[in-house]
C-alpha cells in the first residue's frame, strides 16, 4: 500500500511540474509585433477585398489584431493565431470576419470574406441558428458551417479554406478571383 500511496504522489508531483513548465513556456514565448495586413488578392486601396466594406487596417481591426498579439497563444497551424472580429452588431446578421496572424512575422491575413454567421434562411432573412467554426492548432485548414457574406451575396453551406503561404485554398469565394 505504502508503494502505491508513493508512486501515485510521484505521478502527481510529476504532472503538476509537467503542467507548470508547459505554462511558462506558452508564458515565455513572446509573439512579434504586428508589422502589416497583407491581402493577396485583388484589393482596393492597401487593406479591403475588391467591393469590401471592411478596411482591416483601419484603427478598430488593427487595434484587435495587436491585442491578440499581446494577449493569446498561437491556437491555429502551429505558429498561427486564428482570430475572430466582430463586424456587425447588434443586427439580425451579426457575424465575424477572420483573420490569421502569424505570431513570427506579426503580419496578419484576411480570410476572403467579408463576415460568417449561423445559415441564413434568405426567404424570410432570418438567421436560422449559430455558426460552427472548426479549426485546429495542428492543421492549417479551417471550416465554417453556416453562410458567409462575400460582397453582396450570401452563401449557405460548409466552407473549408486551407491557409498556404499567404493565400487561402479550397473554397473559393469572389474575392479570391
Amino acid at each position: 500500500m505504502k508503494k502505491i500511496t508513493r508512486l501515485f504522489f510521484l505521478i502527481v508531483v510529476y504532472g503538476i511540474g509537467a503542467v507548470t513548465c508547459h505554462a511558462k513556456s506558452l508564458a515565455n514565448t513572446i509573439n512579434h509585433p504586428f508589422d502589416h495586413v497583407e491581402i493577396a488578392y485583388s484589393h482596393n486601396y492597401e487593406c479591403s477585398f475588391m467591393y469590401s466594406p471592411i478596411d482591416f487596417c483601419d484603427e478598430r481591426h488593427v487595434s484587435e489584431i495587436k491585442g491578440a498579439i499581446a494577449n493569446q497563444v498561437a491556437n491555429f497551424n502551429e505558429h498561427y493565431i486564428l482570430l475572430k472580429i466582430k463586424e456587425w452588431r447588434p443586427s439580425e446578421y451579426y457575424g465575424d470576419s477572420l483573420v490569421i496572424i502569424d505570431t513570427q512575422t506579426g503580419v496578419a491575413y484576411p480570410m476572403p470574406f467579408d463576415y460568417y454567421t449561423g445559415a441564413v434562411d434568405m426567404r424570410n432573412s432570418k438567421k436560422m441558428g449559430k455558426p460552427r467554426l472548426t479549426f485546429s492548432a495542428d492543421s492549417n485548414k479551417i471550416c465554417i458551417e453556416g453562410s458567409i457574406l462575400v460582397y453582396r451575396a450570401t452563401t449557405n453551406g460548409k466552407f473549408c479554406f486551407k491557409f498556404e503561404g499567404n493565400k487561402f485554398s479550397g473554397y473559393q469565394t469572389g474575392y479570391m478571383n
